[in-house]
């Protein structure tokens, strides 16, 4: 049987979207204490795996690496708007200043 002789329950570790028992189960989570028979037809599928320290270790580490990228894709965009911002800014003034001077409302230095 799937991780145990005896065909005990078993805890697993959902390695990709799937449906159980017409729910919808993310991957990632961690299904407890489920049927070893479903356990290895899930398995067998490349749906989960037996929830053992390293296969939640891993996990552990995948989540952290996924919120650093998301952190430093976040920080690039936020780059990328106040740069656009600020050339925008420029482009505007610009404009302003010319409309101005071309009204005679500016002196010219």
């Amino acid at each position: 049987m799937f991780g145990n002789k005896e065909g005990d329950p078993i805890d697993v570790l959902v390695i990709e979207d799937t449906k159980i028992d017409g729910k919808e189960v993310a991957a990632g989570t961690v299904l407890k204490k489920i049927d070893a028979q479903l356990a290895m037809e899930l398995a067998s599928g490349g749906k989960v795996r037996a929830a053992t320290e390293d296969a939640l270790s891993e996990l552990k580490r995948n989540q952290a690496n996924a919120a650093k990228a998301a952190e430093a894709r976040a920080a690039a965009e936020a780059q990328r708007t106040a740069a656009t911002q600020a050339a925008s800014a420029e482009v505007v003034a610009a404009a302003v200043a010319a409309t101005l001077k071309t009204m005679g409302l500016v002196a010219v230095k």
